[in-house]
């Protein structure tokens, strides 16, 4: 559960989401963020994003969040969620909030491409100024203290799930060259953490079967409890009048995986402009 929720992460540059108080005497704010609809549908989803986007400008109104869909990969969308950030990154037209998967995550805190967001949080949940010293806590202790927070329960609680903290709260790879406790003048640690990410969605990851196939293969009634079980049922399952049909199938395969790595690496390696240290 915890890996498939870190598929869905909400990643910040900008605390304009968070900011609380009266707007009057703010500055206009553009938000180019990940989720902004530019579709024009009119089915239940399309219509709820925007239902929900008038609310948090009518709540926020020095804000107006803008999308930041722009190139579009056809009939490949996992390809455009994976390259295009990339590549607005590379030409400096960075999304403020963008969405990011966990096994991208690590590349993007490496490349310092994310801000970190525990002062946010921490104010949101009602520590003005944030928690002394919360980076130095581990996991545990920083979730303890977070949850003293007058207004923990109401703004965070259900919207960040417990299974999500490992994945978004994680070890800062600069360790005491960290530049952001630099930023905040906090006292300095080899190991502390930082707040990387929200969780923007839930999802239940299930593997179903066919019950009449596996009784005919004379297998139990539920779904395999490990790979070399799974292996085994396979095998079991296997038609071997139809062996040539999985052959293929998985022969076609290879070289798609195969380009879509190349493509990551070379994006990864050769497009990013890199980091001043």
């Amino acid at each position: 559960m915890v890996r498939y929720l870190a598929l869905n992460l909400v990643l910040c540059c900008n605390a304009a989401v968070l900011a609380t108080g009266s707007h009057t005497d703010k500055q206009p704010i553009t938000l180019r963020a990940y989720g902004v609809t530019e579709s024009t549908r009119t089915d239940p989803e399309v219509q709820g994003i925007v239902r929900i986007l008038d609310a948090f400008r009518s709540k926020y109104p020095h804000i107006n969040p803008v999308s930041t869909t722009g190139l579009h990969i056809p009939d490949m969308p996992e390809l455009t969620m994976d390259v295009v950030p990339l590549m607005q990154i590379a030409g400096d037209i960075a999304p403020h909030v963008l969405a990011v998967d966990f096994r991208h995550s690590d590349t993007y805190i490496r490349k310092r491409f994310l801000y970190p967001l525990e002062k946010y949080i921490e104010e949101t949940a009602g520590f003005e100024g944030g928690i002394q010293d919360g980076h130095r806590l581990d996991l545990e202790q920083y979730l303890a203290r977070l949850g003293t927070g007058n207004d923990y329960s109401q703004q965070l609680e259900q919207r960040v799930p417990n299974q999500t903290w490992p994945v978004i709260r994680r070890r800062c790879p600069d360790g005491m060259g960290c530049p952001y406790l630099k930023q905040w003048s906090a006292n300095p640690a080899e190991r502390h953490y930082h707040i990387w990410a929200l969780p923007i969605s839930r999802g239940v990851m299930a593997l179903y079967y066919r019950k009449d196939l596996f009784a005919e293969a004379g297998l139990p009634d539920r779904t395999p409890d490990n790979w070399q079980e799974m292996l085994e049922w396979m095998r079991r399952l296997t038609n071997p009048h139809q062996a040539v049909v999985y052959a293929s199938l998985l022969i076609a395969a290879v070289p798609t995986f195969g380009v879509f790595v190349v493509c990551q690496r070379v994006i990864i390696r050769g497009i990013i402009v890199p980091v001043e240290k």
